[in-house]
Parts: C-alpha cells; sequence; structure tokens
C-alpha cells in the first residue's frame, strides 16, 4: 500500500514581506532609560534591607552613591545591578553573522562556563567586577545573583580593583497596602446563599436512565 503524497504551498509570496531585511535592521534602541529608572527605585528598597538585617555592619560600612567613586581598603556599601558576563551565550553579533550566510555555530546544552563567567555589578557610572567565597560558582547566592537582579552590597576593594563581597541584601517584594482592622468591619458583608441539589437515578428494567434532580435554595 502506498502513502498518496499531500501537496504543500509555503506561501511565500505572503510570508516574505513580513521579514525584515538584514540591511534594513536597526540595534540602536537600548532600555537604559527603563534600567536606571528601576535601580533609582529599588535602591531605597535595598538599603532599607541592608539597614533591617544587619543594622551593625552597616554602620560600619560607609555608603558610596557610584559604583566607580569606592575607596581602596575601605569597607563601603552600594547599590547596583548584577550582570553576568557569559562568554558562551548568543550574542547579537553571532545573529548577524547567521544572516549574512556565514556557518552557524553548533548548538549548547549548557552557557555556563564556570571557569570563565565572571559576575560584575554597575550603575549608571560604570560596572566593577564581584569576588569573594560568597560568590564561588555552584553556590545558592552566585546563582541567585543573575543579570538584571538589583542587591545591596557590602564589601571591600582588593588590590586589582574588585570588590570582594561581605554581605549581599536584596530589595525583596514591594509593600502591600495594609487595610486597619476599623475600615475591614465597615465593609459590606455579602448576602450568603446555599444551594443544596441531590441526583437520584433510577434504573427501569428498560435499561432507561430517570434523573430526579431537586434544588433547594435558602
Amino acid at each position: 500500500m502506498e502513502r498518496a503524497r499531500a501537496s504543500f504551498d509555503a506561501l511565500a509570496s505572503l510570508s516574505d514581506p513580513l521579514r525584515v531585511p538584514a540591511s534594513e535592521r536597526t540595534y540602536g534602541r537600548q532600555f537604559a532609560q527603563m534600567y536606571d529608572y528601576r535601580l533609582a527605585v529599588l535602591r531605597r528598597r535595598a538599603r532599607e534591607a541592608a539597614m533591617a538585617q544587619r543594622p551593625d555592619t552597616c554602620v560600619n560600612a560607609t555608603y558610596i552613591e557610584r559604583l566607580l567613586d569606592i575607596p581602596p581598603r575601605q569597607m563601603c556599601m552600594v547599590v547596583g545591578t548584577f550582570y553576568s558576563a557569559m562568554q558562551l551565550k548568543p550574542d547579537v553579533l553571532q545573529d548577524i553573522a547567521r544572516d549574512l550566510s556565514l556557518p552557524a555555530p553548533p548548538p549548547r546544552t549548557s552557557y555556563v562556563d564556570t571557569e570563565h563567567d565572571e559576575l560584575f555589578l554597575e550603575d549608571q557610572s560604570g560596572r566593577v567586577r564581584v569576588v569573594g567565597d560568597l560568590l564561588r560558582p555552584g553556590t545558592q547566592l552566585a546563582q541567585t545573583c543573575v543579570t538584571g537582579v538589583v542587591a545591596c552590597v557590602i564589601g571591600i576593594e582588593t588590590p586589582d580593583g574588585d570588590l570582594e563581597v561581605h554581605h549581599v541584601f536584596f530589595p525583596g517584594l514591594p509593600p502591600t497596602a495594609a487595610v486597619s482592622y476599623l475600615a475591614a468591619k465597615q465593609l459590606p458583608r455579602p448576602r450568603t446563599i446555599t444551594t443544596s441539589s441531590f441526583l437520584q437515578v433510577v434504573c427501569t428494567w428498560e435499561s432507561r436512565i430517570h434523573a430526579v434532580i431537586s434544588l433547594g435554595t435558602c
């Protein structure tokens, strides 16, 4: 038995106009303003979380507004956004090369390279590499500090210019609007409606099923 062939039309005349040619693509639009606003909003909450969890440590650390102003050999507190520099992750240049008919890189099962990946903390002024035993690859804290996470970091600058991390604090979830007890008592209480049902199935000798449904409402 031979399987019949089915005809297929990809409708190239309809799909081609929907694709943007490589020569007309632009990559100039960035989202720096959105990230700056997000960091400004979460900066205060991250500092408050640090003061609530370790007030004694925060008192001994000097708060620095800009990452590039970190003083040497001094315990300081900074707030920024984590950025994980992963050498194996896809980038825009590889996508452009693929569009220009260059050979694509082989597929990968993982983009994590513990020997070459680096973790940075950045703000509007620049970036600083963060190091330390707390952020060793494989630890729970290192897996939490991924790209885009805002945190308050307490540490000291190393002779190489890196920031050795001693404590990391996260801003947490946004606060919820509290409802007072008196306001809750003044809210109108909904009417309670109770519905009961009874299903009785009777089978006769003719194999017919009769359902009698009784509904009562109070």
